[in-house]
C-alpha cells in the first residue's frame, strides 16, 4: 500500500472514530471541534490542508446521527432572530459563489470551500436548534482546552522541525 492511500485510510479511520465518539457521547461535540480546529490546521492530508475540515464534517455528521437515533425533537424552540437570516443568506451566498468559482475556474478543488461553507450552515443551524443538546463548554473548561492544545500542537510543530 501507497503512502498516500495508508494516510487517506487512517484519515477516514480517525473520522470514522470522531463521528462515533460524537454520536455516542454528545458532550464531546465542542471539545473535540474545539481540537480538531486548532490542531487541524497544519497537517497535511494527501498534501492538502483537510484535517479540519475532514473531522469538523466528521463531528457534524456525529451530531446528526446522535439527533437522529437518539433525539429526534428539539426541546425548545428559539426564536428566529434578524442575525440568523442575515448569517444564512451570507452562507448561502457563499455556497453559490463557490459553485460559480468551480465551474469558472474548471477547479474542482474548490469543492473544499463548497464543503466548508455547507458545514458551517449546517453546524449552526444544529447549534441554533439543539443548543440545550449540545452545550458549550464553561469558560475554564474551554481556556484548558484550548491551552492544552495549543501547547500539544506547538510541541508537536517544534519535534517536527526538529526532525
Amino acid at each position: 500500500m501507497s503512502y498516500a492511500k495508508l494516510e487517506i485510510v487512517i484519515a477516514l479511520t480517525i473520522a470514522i472514530s470522531t463521528m462515533m465518539f460524537v454520536a455516542k457521547r454528545p458532550k464531546l461535540f465542542w471539545p473535540l471541534l474545539i481540537i480538531v480546529n486548532i490542531a487541524g490546521n497544519g497537517p497535511r492530508l494527501a498534501g492538502y490542508f483537510f484535517w479540519d475540515e475532514l473531522l469538523t464534517g466528521a463531528i457534524v455528521l456525529g451530531a446528526l446521527l446522535w439527533i437522529v437515533v437518539v433525539s429526534p425533537l428539539p426541546k425548545k424552540k428559539y426564536v428566529n432572530n434578524h442575525h440568523r437570516l442575515v448569517f444564512m443568506l451570507w452562507v448561502g451566498f457563499t455556497v453559490m459563489q463557490t459553485i460559480i468559482g468551480i465551474i469558472v475556474n474548471d477547479d474542482i478543488r474548490i469543492i473544499r470551500w463548497f464543503l466548508m461553507y455547507t458545514m458551517l450552515g449546517i453546524l449552526s443551524t444544529l447549534i441554533y436548534h439543539r443548543r440545550d443538546d449540545f452545550q458549550f463548554p464553561s469558560n475554564r473548561q474551554f481556556s484548558l482546552i484550548v491551552l492544552i492544545t495549543a501547547v500539544v500542537y506547538y510541541i508537536a510543530y517544534i519535534a517536527h522541525g526538529e526532525m
